[in-house]
């Protein structure tokens, strides 16, 4: 009997302290798991980010975030009209039919934007053979149903030692451009240089963005 109370007296005490641990041990599995949530919300969220595709048809919060789409672009593992206007067709001896695609996009900038239109100048220098290359794309957008999308693309290319393709605002300097309270209609000039140092040459030329499209401004 003695044998017994002993027992049930190490009993209740062993009881008592395993009562006394539990809340401790719930609490901290309450702190891990609350803990948790969060980051994995932020890495399901990252991966959903990167698996959205990025192509003419894509949609963006902001022009910001266009350019940071676009700045972050692989060409040659991401195939679509922006990889494929920054390539060009390699001149080399015995690579006439040969694209060459960018590993990456070299600049990319705003150049124009008003609350529901921007234009954008991206750059990129595929690796040709023969001499340097350059390849300038101007991209207009449009804000549309909450949403910055695509609209419009011109390419430009230029080949040789010193190729440079520049893009500038020109129709507000005379003001000071505000970034999204630009004056419409505004006139972009783009600059080309090509050849290298026994034959150069630099040509300038305008573009006026009217209604949503570019054109030819003299």
């Amino acid at each position: 009997m003695a044998t017994d109370c002993r027992f049930m007296s190490c009993w209740r005490n062993h009881a008592t302290r395993r009562s006394s641990r539990r809340p401790r041990l719930v609490r901290r599995h309450t702190r891990i798991s609350v803990t948790a949530k969060p980051f994995i919300a932020i890495i399901l969220l990252s991966a959903s980010a990167i698996a959205e595709p990025f192509n003419r048809l894509s949609t963006f919060r902001s022009c910001d975030e266009f350019i940071a789409a676009l700045k972050a672009l692989k060409p040659g593992g991401q195939p679509n009209i922006y990889s494929r206007a920054l390539s060009i067709e390699d001149f080399g001896e015995g690579h006439s039919d040969a694209l060459i695609v960018p590993d990456a996009v070299d600049t990319v900038t705003e150049v124009w934007r008003s609350e529901d239109c921007a234009i954008v100048f991206a750059t990129a220098r595929p690796k040709t053979e023969a001499s340097n290359s350059i390849v300038g794309i101007v991209i207009t957008l449009a804000y549309i149903n909450d949403a910055w999308r695509f609209t419009g693309l011109r390419r430009y290319e230029a080949i040789g030692k010193y190729s440079e393709i520049t893009c500038k605002l020109t129709s507000d300097t005379w003001k000071g451009y505000t970034p999204g309270h630009g004056i419409s209609p505004p006139v972009i000039t783009l600059t080309q240089h090509s050849g290298g140092r026994g034959a150069s040459e630099s040509t300038s030329w305008s573009l006026l963005f009217q209604d949503g499209k570019l054109y030819h401004y003299k």
